[in-house]
C-alpha cells in the first residue's frame, strides 16, 4: 500500500442497477439496487469503488454522494486510507472511496491489492 496522499481526479455518480429477481428481507423488497459509485484517476490509471449502503442505518446512493461530495477537494489534493478516516464516517461513502483507493493503488503499483 502506498502511504503518501495521492492527489487525484475524483468522480462520484449515483447507478441503479437492476436485480434479476427481488431481494427481500426484513419486510423490504427491492427490484433494483442504487449505488454511489466512485472513479478515481491518476496518472491514466482508474480505481474504482462502489456501494449501496445500509439501509437499516438510513443510507442512500443520494446520502452517501453527498458525503462524498463534501470532502470532494480534500481527496483530490491528496487521499490516503488514514485520511478516509478522519474525514468520513464509517459507512458506505467511506467504503466506496476505500475500495477505489486500493485499487488505484494496486494498479499504479503493479501489485494486485
Amino acid at each position: 500500500m502506498l502511504h503518501d496522499p495521492l492527489p487525484v481526479k475524483l468522480t462520484a455518480t449515483i447507478e441503479k442497477w437492476p436485480l434479476t429477481e427481488p431481494f427481500r428481507i426484513t419486510g423490504h423488497t427491492w427490484h433494483d439496487l442504487e449505488v454511489l459509485r466512485v472513479t478515481l484517476e491518476e496518472q491514466g490509471c482508474l480505481g474504482q469503488g462502489e456501494a449501496a449502503g445500509v439501509y437499516f442505518k438510513g443510507e442512500t446512493a443520494a446520502s452517501m454522494w453527498a458525503q462524498v461530495e463534501a470532502v470532494h477537494g480534500r481527496i483530490e489534493s491528496g487521499v490516503t486510507q488514514t485520511g478516509l478516516l478522519k474525514w468520513l464516517p464509517h459507512g458506505g461513502a467511506r467504503n466506496a472511496v476505500d475500495c477505489a483507493l486500493w485499487d488505484l493503488e494496486s494498479k499504479l503499483s503493479g501489485h494486485p491489492v
